[in-house]
């Protein structure tokens, strides 16, 4: 059973995360067999009815899945980085959806809350924002694209992908939120290092000081991950 593997969004920092990319893609076409949907851009799109990043973001999302066969989607963006373990972690999710477990995955890390964390695993109803790097979903769990667009279309603020993309779920889809080790790239780098992404990513951050020096103090840990 083949999977689409969709890259969408702007093309940011991708000297860097190429060869990152490359790897996951390596892992993907030996597990699953993938079909291969590069949707990135230059350029913002001419034709997108929407200025705010969120509400891009989840149009860029929809857009490209109506032109998509395959029954499961793996959308990926330009500037996320995958650990080992996160590699790990998108296998476990993707199997997830295919065994019919589960309809829609976010992964992504939660700083504030799942700095640490490897796996953790959480009803998506239930939280206020989703992790929203890399979403597997099935299909025809995925809203309407003119229905979401209209929805977003009354929605004032939809700065960030982590609110919007609550709008793609279905009624009935069964939605997961997943924290791992995935991370962000902000900068471009000669040298791909787990800690120093995650260290230069999470300097955006400043609500939590206690996620940031748990960064600070476990760079030996995090190479691992």
């Amino acid at each position: 059973m083949a999977i689409a593997v969709i890259f969408t969004g702007l093309k940011r920092f991708y000297t860097s995360t190429q060869p990152n990319h490359d790897k996951i893609l390596q892992v993907l076409r030996k597990k699953y067999g993938i079909v291969l949907y590069n949707q990135y851009r230059e350029t913002a799109n001419s034709i997108c009815p929407f200025e705010q990043s969120g509400k891009v973001q989840v149009w860029d999302l929809l857009t490209a899945r109506d032109q998509v066969n395959e029954d499961v989607i793996v959308k990926i963006r330009s500037d996320v980085y995958f650990t080992n373990s996160s590699i790990d972690v998108l296998c476990k999710e993707i199997d997830a959806v295919i065994a019919g477990d589960t309809d829609v995955v976010y992964l992504g890390i939660d700083f504030l809350h799942d700095y640490d964390k490897i796996h953790k695993r959480e009803n998506a109803r239930n939280c206020k924002k989703v992790t929203d790097f890399v979403i597997v979903a099935r299909k025809n769990s995925l809203e309407n694209t003119d229905t979401v667009t209209a929805a977003l279309s009354t929605t004032v603020k939809s700065k960030s992908g982590n609110k919007t993309f609550f709008k793609i779920l279905k009624p009935e889809a069964r939605a997961i939120k997943v924290s791992c080790q995935m991370y962000l790239v902000r900068k471009e780098y000669s040298i791909l290092d787990n800690w120093q992404i995650y260290w230069d990513w999470c300097q955006h951050y400043r609500k939590s000081e206690q996620a940031q020096e748990w960064v600070k103090n476990n760079r030996q840990l995090i190479g691992t991950f």
